[in-house]
């Protein structure tokens, strides 16, 4: 488990970036709306790391945070 969280605390902001890209790419291929949310999150906390160190634990807790919110509000909205 120690090599997990060692790995997750050394890529830094590039792993948000990088599964923002790929959640991304999987919108495009679904068109579902759901991965555009979660894409969405996984970067605002990627640009959020860039400008505040914080450990990886936080930096998942405000993924989950915002993709939860953002998923909501757009159930909210769309419908």
């Amino acid at each position: 488990m120690d090599m997990l969280a060692d790995m997750a605390g050394a890529l830094g902001l590039w792993n948000w970036w990088v599964l923002a890209g790929l959640l991304l790419v999987g919108e495009l291929l679904t068109g579902t709306f759901f991965f555009l949310w979660l894409g969405a999150a996984a970067l605002a906390v990627g640009v959020i790391a860039l400008f505040w160190d914080s450990s990886w634990q936080i930096q998942v807790t405000l993924f989950a945070v915002l993709s939860l919110a953002l998923l909501a509000g757009s159930r909210l909205v769309l419908r």
